[in-house]
């Protein structure tokens, strides 16, 4: 969450797109995402494929809570 500004609240949607320069790579989150019931954060990327990540703001954790990915 560097450089993220705002408070987010409860609806909040943040959408991630990543791609990588023809080499895989790893993906660390930080302290404020989490994996859902049905969705893992993803840990590397796919080589030359974009990632598009979508999370909403879960209330209850404080958290980025990923919803999905593909």
């Amino acid at each position: 969450t560097t450089n993220l500004t705002g408070t987010p609240v409860e609806g909040d949607t943040l959408r991630i797109d990543i791609t990588d320069n023809g080499t895989a790579r790893a993906i660390t989150f930080g302290a404020s995402f989490e994996a859902s019931g049905n969705v893992a954060l993803p840990t590397t990327t796919v080589l030359s494929v974009r990632l598009d990540m979508v999370f909403d703001w879960n209330v209850v954790t404080s958290k980025w809570r990923i919803v999905g990915a593909s």
